[in-house]
C-alpha cells in the first residue's frame, strides 16, 4: 500500500501533511509535474494519466514508483477528484540509470578516442547532411573553428557545395562493414583515404567519416597496405598466421584461404573457432614437429600435408612454416606465418603417370 510503501502509518501521515504538496516539500519538482499531468489531463479531457515519480520515505531518501491513475467527477464533492495507484519500480529506475550511467561513460572514452585520433574525424546525420561531430585535427584541416561548423551541412562545409555531393556513399553505408575508397578533395586540395560506416549518434542514423590526406604516414602506410593486399591477393594459395603457443589458433589469414579450406568467414569462426582443425587428423603431429623445428632453427621449413575442407574433400597442400619470436613480432605475439598452395591435381596426375608406368 502507499503508507506501507512511504513507511508512514496512515493517522501519523494524514497529521503530518494537510494535502500532496506539503508531503513533496522536499521535492517540488515531482509534485509539480503531477499537478502538469492532472491539469493536461484535465485540458485535453483525458481520464487517465501515467508518469514515474519519486516517493519521498519516512527516515529520508525515496522511491521511485509508477503513478497510474485517473480523473473522475465526483457530485456529492462537486467537482474532480483524482484516484491513483503507486508501484514500486525502484529497481527497475535503478537499473535504467545505472545502464544510462555506463552509456555515458562509454560514450564519453569514444569521444576522447576520436578526439585524439591522428587523422579526421567527422559525423553527420544521413538524413539532413548536419554536422554532428568533427574532431580537433578536422578544424584544423579546415582551418575553422566548431562555432563555424557544427550544425551546417557537410557537403558545404567539406566540399564547398550547395547541395548533396553527386558522389555521396551514404547508400553504401552498413553499421556491420567499412566502406573504403579514395578522393581528391578540390576544395581542399588534397587527395584523402576514407573510411565510412553507418552509426547511431544520440538516437540519430549518421555517418562516420575517417581521413587522411595524402601527405600523412598515415596515407602513405594505408596506400602500403593496399599494393600488400593486392599482391596477397595474386599469389595462388592462402596464407595464415598461427598462435605458437597453442599452435591452433589462427590469428590472421589472407588470399585464397577460405577457398582453399572450403568455408566462408563465419563458418571458420563458428564451426572451427578460428582453429586450423581443417589439417588431417593424420597428419597433425607431423605438422607440429615441422613447426617446431622451424622455430628451433629459425629457418622457413617446407612440407606436404593434406586437409579436409568442410564438404568432406580432401586436398594436398604445399606449405611453407616460418617462425617469428614474440621479441621480433609487431604485437608481442609468438606465432608461425604459413603459406599453402593447393597442388591436389598436380599429384594425382603424378600418381596416374607411376600407374601408367608400372601397367
Amino acid at each position: 500500500s502507499f503508507f506501507k510503501g512511504i513507511h508512514y502509518p496512515a493517522q501519523e501521515y494524514h497529521r503530518l501533511y494537510a494535502d500532496l504538496r506539503q508531503y513533496y516539500a522536499g521535492y517540488p519538482e515531482d509534485f509539480e509535474r503531477i499537478r502538469r499531468a492532472l491539469s493536461q489531463a484535465r485540458e485535453e479531457n483525458e481520464f487517465q494519466i501515467d508518469l514515474t515519480v519519486r516517493l519521498p520515505r519516512k527516515e529520508g531518501g525515496f522511491f521511485w514508483a509508477q503513478l497510474s491513475g485517473s480523473v473522475f467527477e465526483d457530485r456529492d464533492a462537486d467537482g474532480l477528484l483524482f484516484q491513483g495507484e503507486f508501484a514500486d519500480v525502484n529497481a527497475f529506475v535503478s537499473e535504467a540509470e545505472e545502464l544510462d550511467r555506463l552509456y555515458r561513460q562509454r560514450q564519453q572514452y569514444f569521444n576522447w578516442m576520436l578526439d585524439t585520433y591522428i587523422g579526421n574525424v567527422y559525423i553527420s546525420d544521413m538524413d539532413t547532411y548536419e554536422l554532428l561531430y568533427l574532431n580537433q585535427n578536422s578544424y584544423k584541416t579546415l582551418g575553422k573553428s566548431a562555432s563555424q561548423v557544427l550544425g551546417r551541412k557537410c557537403y558545404e562545409v567539406i566540399q564547398g557545395r550547395t547541395a548533396p555531393c553527386p558522389f555521396c556513399t551514404n547508400d553504401k553505408l552498413r553499421e556491420d562493414a567499412d566502406y573504403d575508397w579514395e578522393f581528391d578533395n578540390p576544395l581542399l586540395q588534397k587527395t584523402f583515404m576514407i573510411k565510412n560506416r553507418e552509426i547511431c549518434w544520440d538516437g540519430r542514423r549518421a555517418r562516420i567519416e575517417l581521413s587522411h590526406d595524402g601527405q600523412s604516414p598515415e596515407y602513405k602506410l594505408a596506400k602500403k597496405d593496399q599494393e600488400l593486399n593486392a599482391i596477397i591477393r595474386a599469389i595462388p594459395g592462402g596464407f595464415a598466421r598461427v598462435d605458437a603457443q597453442d599452435m591452433r589458433t589462427v590469428l590472421w589469414y589472407g588470399g585464397d584461404f577460405l577457398n582453399l579450406i572450403g568455408y566462408t568467414k563465419e563458418e571458420f569462426e563458428c564451426e572451427l573457432h578460428s582453429e586450423c582443425t581443417y589439417v588431417h587428423p593424420d597428419d597433425i603431429e607431423r605438422a607440429a614437429k615441422i613447426m617446431a623445428s622451424s622455430r628451433e632453427t629459425g629457418k622457413k621449413t617446407v612440407v606436404e600435408g593434406r586437409i579436409i575442407t568442410r564438404d568432406g574433400t580432401i586436398k594436398i597442400l604445399t606449405m611453407t612454416y616460418t617462425y617469428v619470436s614474440a621479441e621480433d613480432s609487431w604485437d608481442g605475439i609468438a606465432s608461425f606465418y604459413s603459406a599453402g598452395i593447393d597442388v591436389t591435381r598436380e599429384r594425382a596426375e603424378q600418381d596416374r603417370q607411376r600407374r601408367a608406368l608400372e601397367d
